[in-house]
């Protein structure tokens, strides 16, 4: 059976602060039919009090989502893969994947820190590689068109 990581972020959805997401954004993606919804997400900031900050997020599903995940999952093992911290992209998966089709959900702490000597660029790139013990066929993809198998 095939795994197939699928990157949250740009792939399977866009995610903003819905504070700084000018209203005709919102209006045109839904005139063009783009199914979007608005999620209360817990901040990795705090409070005066200490408690987590509330962020609004407003969310565009990448047209035919769920169809998309219905069809793969018939012949793959999905697991879902963000950068983003937990307590963001917990609600967000949830109300994803309501049938549960990923077997596994990773999160920023699935990372490691790397530096692209070539530009000197400090980035967070996924370690979904560690993931895979068997020997099958695996599949990631991601917003930058990087579809690789390992």
């Amino acid at each position: 059976m095939w795994k197939v990581v699928l990157d949250l972020d740009e792939t399977l959805v866009c995610a903003y602060e819905t504070s700084s997401l000018p209203p005709i954004i919102r209006t045109r993606a839904e005139e063009a039919g783009v199914k979007c919804f608005e999620l209360e997400c817990f901040s990795s900031e705090k409070d005066v009090e200490g408690k987590p900050d509330i962020n609004h997020v407003t969310v565009f599903e990448r047209p035919g989502l769920k169809e998309f995940l219905k069809q793969i999952g018939e012949f793959a093992d999905l697991i879902l893969f963000t950068a983003g911290s937990e307590g963001y992209a917990s609600p967000l998966f949830d109300r994803i994947d309501v049938e549960n089709r990923f077997s596994q959900r990773l999160f920023r702490p699935s990372t490691v820190s790397t530096i692209d000597w070539q530009n000197g660029v400090f980035s967070k790139v996924s370690a979904v590689t560690l993931l895979v013990t068997e020997t099958s066929w695996n599949l990631g993809l991601d917003e930058m068109g990087a579809a690789s198998t390992f």
